[in-house]
């Protein structure tokens, strides 16, 4: 799994060599966490394709953001009336999605590594700073590193790290959750 922010901003935030194995683990916990909160890769996925169910409307809700490129098939049909719209993840079917029919969508979403949005790395990285003092400094109730602080109850371990404004903000912004990714 990718990073979903850049090790370096997170060891320069944290004046800790490049190098630092605490900050590189906690890089990838928050990344990880970040997307099993959203409910998708969020890194780019080329030509995903899911399972959703037809409600009889018209729009069905694809989970993932920066979507491009869907099409859709039905009993293996490919429907051929199926328009995107990219900006809100919905793909549109004049005709209707045929009520509990499985609608297999390909598509592409998200974003390439790189192109992450601002408010998702700063979610991360935030979340990554606060787990790595949580790893480097057992016991400890406050730490501050740069600009930063973190405090806590007791010893924290990797399980006790709370989220954030900035990532609650984040994860809100961002969460889809629905269908099934194969």
């Amino acid at each position: 799994m990718a990073n979903l922010a850049n090790l370096s901003d997170l060891t320069l935030m944290l004046g800790v060599p490049d190098d630092d194995p605490f900050a590189a683990l906690a890089l990838r916990r928050a990344s990880s966490r970040f997307i099993e909160a959203v409910g998708w890769p969020v890194i780019e996925q080329v030509a995903a394709t899911i399972t959703l169910r037809g409600d009889g409307g018209c729009h069905l809700q694809l989970p993932g953001m920066n979507v491009r490129d869907a099409t859709a098939r039905i009993g293996g049909e490919k429907v051929t009336d199926a328009a995107l719209d990219p900006r809100l993840g919905l793909l549109t079917c004049k005709a209707g999605w045929p009520c509990g029919e499985r609608v297999e969508v390909t598509f592409t979403a998200g974003w390439a590594e790189g192109e992450i949005p601002g408010g998702i790395q700063d979610a991360v990285l935030e979340q990554a700073a606060a787990l790595h003092a949580a790893m480097v400094n057992k016991g400890a109730s406050r730490v501050t590193r740069g600009p930063f602080t973190f405090e806590w109850q007791g010893g924290a371990g990797l399980g006790q790290v709370g989220a954030t404004a900035t990532w609650d903000e984040a994860v809100r912004a961002y969460r889809v959750g629905i269908g099934d990714w194969s």
